[in-house]
């Protein structure tokens, strides 16, 4: 992976592990001490497992999930996107049956990139719009603070 920028290992982790479900290419891409800062579900592992968890879940929760970067600016070991993440809720997600609704929210996510591979990770999208979307209300939003 000689002259591949942080900025093209951060896109082809989001396109293909996370738009194409190619979960055989996090250890390639994805460090093995890596560290999400901020999940989004707090019940799975922690690091590497636990990315490889939630891609899954989400794709499994949404058939036709996708993430379109919108913006990324690259500096040093930086990389930060600012995407939407959108999909329809054709399965179980999180504890959810599948209500059959759109959702979408924009986010940002920052990440660090050392030796071709994400080390770390700090990704922000609001999470009660996105659950308020799938028609969720604010007693399950309460309990999965």
């Amino acid at each position: 992976m000689i002259g591949v920028g942080p900025a093209t290992v951060v896109g082809r982790y989001i396109e293909e592990c996370w738009n194409r479900g190619r979960i055989d290419l996090v250890d390639e891409l994805v460090d093995a001490a890596f560290i999400d800062h901020l999940p989004f579900e707090a019940h799975l592992p922690d690091g590497i497992n636990g990315l490889k968890s939630m891609i899954e879940h989400a794709r499994r929760g949404f058939g036709d999930f996708h993430i379109d970067v919108e913006d990324m600016i690259a500096e040093d070991d930086r990389v930060v996107t600012r995407f939407l993440v959108r999909g329809t809720h054709d399965g179980p997600f999180i504890g959810l049956m599948p209500s059959h609704r759109q959702a979408q929210v924009e986010g940002i996510a920052i990440f660090r990139v050392e030796h071709h591979q994400i080390v770390d990770q700090w990704c922000m999208i609001d999470r009660n719009r996105f659950m308020r979307q799938l028609g969720v209300g604010e007693e399950f939003l309460v309990l999965q603070q």
